[in-house]
């Protein structure tokens, strides 16, 4: 699942997956399953190196700007794609603070962070890419599973962490402190609106070939699925070559 914001209000596309970590021998006539050996350390830094190199490449050969080559040509869209580049970066795009860092709150300590580093077990970060493969559960354990998919459906913005100061300012509580000590966000009404809408995906930016995506699968077909309501009994689908249809009776 593609989720597009971090923890601090900011745009932050990743990827969220859940998957079976082993394999099904059948072999025998009744499936019998052999998990797999957990990743280490090592192999998960090297991985996040190895991803974010062969990512940047491939996007920068299918012509997207990578290492800020892009090129504007209407107001519109540059004024959107600057706050969206902001929002990656912790930075204000618009108004009096323009281009500076979104301010933080707590104890904050100096530090150099660059280059990939472990940021915990199974943990690493390396150039703006990070990979996070520490979280399993069992068959048995369904809470667990249940807490894992509901964090991937979690929405933006907790509101209970919002806070409206005397002077007007707005701040975010982090759900963890940053390794600088950052426990909070400041903002103006301003720069969260600006925040809020950097999450915000258009289809001429970020999908100009979704017609691709749908049909009969050899890209010709620009026709997104169609799906109807059905009733709770029935699972029959039906497809034609126009259209992908999930329908009942």
């Amino acid at each position: 699942m593609i989720q597009r914001f971090g923890g601090s209000i900011n745009l932050n596309p990743h990827l969220h997956m859940l998957w079976v970590d082993g394999l099904y021998d059948v072999g025998k006539g009744t499936a019998q399953f052999h998990p797999l050996a957990a990743p280490t350390d090592e192999e998960i830094r090297e991985l996040v190196e190895t991803l974010s190199k062969r990512i940047l490449k491939c996007l920068k050969r299918k012509g997207y700007p990578v290492d800020d080559e892009a090129e504007m040509t209407e107001e519109v869209e540059e004024t959107f794609l600057q706050v969206q580049s902001a929002s990656v970066q912790s930075l204000i795009a618009l108004g009096e603070r323009r281009g500076q860092k979104v301010r933080r709150l707590g104890l904050i300590e100096r530090g150099n962070f660059e280059g990939a580093v472990l940021e915990g077990e199974r943990c690493a970060s390396f150039r703006g890419f990070s990979l996070h493969a520490n979280v399993s559960c069992h068959a048995h354990e369904r809470e667990k599973l249940e807490h894992m998919v509901r964090y991937i459906a979690r929405p933006p913005v907790a509101i209970d962490r919002l806070h409206k100061r005397d002077d007007g300012l707005i701040t975010y509580r982090l759900k963890k402190k940053y390794r600088d000590g950052t426990e909070r966000l400041l903002f103006s009404p301003m720069e969260l609106m600006e925040k809020l809408a950097a999450l915000i995906p258009t289809t001429t930016t970020e999908y100009p070939n979704r017609g691709k995506e749908h049909g009969n699968g050899d890209g010709n077909n620009a026709d997104p699925p169609i799906f109807r309501p059905w009733s709770a009994g029935s699972t029959k689908r039906t497809r034609t070559k126009k259209q992908s249809t999930l329908c009942g009776s």
